[in-house]
């Protein structure tokens, strides 16, 4: 099993909770591939400025991959069908939990071991999609388990 930190935008995060379904940009290819049925996820969700306020940047949910879902093969895209090469990679997801209250990730910096970088860690959430290890997930969930609360966006 893998342990996955998806970085993504609030509306990509009512995806995964309203349709079950996860969306990784095509330049993710490579780690997209390594995603398996089982792997765990964290959904971390950028700052938004909205009219009815600031939306922040922590981890608000996990999930499991259940499955991924097929895309068309590159053999089989014709012109009238280019658009779908655009199309992001998706994966059904099940157990979504969103959190209660959102993880912020600062101050948890110096204890995570998936950034190198403490002075500059906000380099690794440039990537949609970063590895993270079992600890780290472990970490951030029993900090959503300790504060209960839900945060009023």
């Amino acid at each position: 099993m893998t342990y996955w930190l998806t970085i993504g935008t609030w509306d990509g995060w009512n995806t995964v909770t309203g349709k079950g379904i996860l969306e990784i940009p095509k330049k993710e290819r490579k780690r997209f591939e390594r995603m398996k049925t089982g792997d765990k996820v964290l959904y971390y969700t950028k700052v938004e400025f909205r009219p009815e306020g600031m939306l922040p940047s922590a981890v608000v949910g996990s999930a499991i991959v259940k499955q991924k879902i097929p895309g068309i093969p590159p053999e089989e895209i014709t012109i009238s069908r280019a658009k779908e090469m655009l199309e992001p990679f998706r994966c059904q997801m099940k157990n979504i939990n969103e959190f209660s209250t959102p993880v912020a990730l600062h101050p948890l910096v110096e204890e995570l071991q998936c950034f190198d970088n403490k002075k500059r860690w906000t380099i690794y959430l440039t990537h949609p999609l970063q590895e993270i290890t079992e600890k780290d997930y472990t970490l951030i969930t029993s900090i959503h388990a300790r504060h209960p609360v839900r945060m009023n966006l």
